[in-house]
């Protein structure tokens, strides 16, 4: 476990983030007092989450794919060409 101090943490975050992304603690201390430590995320929550949002799209889809087409907005060529014939 490295102790860095609370006025390091503020000047140079990136050297936590290395130390972390390297798996290691990382204890914050102020005037030699510790305030908490810092743990390496082990990926387990972006797994969690990639899941989730996978889940929400699939769901999504799916309710899509129930609901009755929308109408159409532009003609089709069915109607152009007997709208163009009239009344004949």
């Amino acid at each position: 476990m490295k102790t860095m101090p609370l006025r390091d943490l503020v000047r140079q975050p990136k050297a936590v983030k290395k130390l972390t992304a390297a798996g290691k603690s990382v204890r914050v201390t102020d005037n030699g007092q510790p305030l908490w430590v810092v743990t390496p995320d082990l990926g387990t929550a972006a797994e969690d989450d990639a899941a989730a949002r996978t889940r929400l799209w699939e769901e999504h889809f799916a309710d899509l794919l129930k609901a009755p087409l929308p109408s159409p907005i532009a003609p089709t060529l069915s109607q152009v060409v007997i709208d163009a014939r009239g009344n004949r």
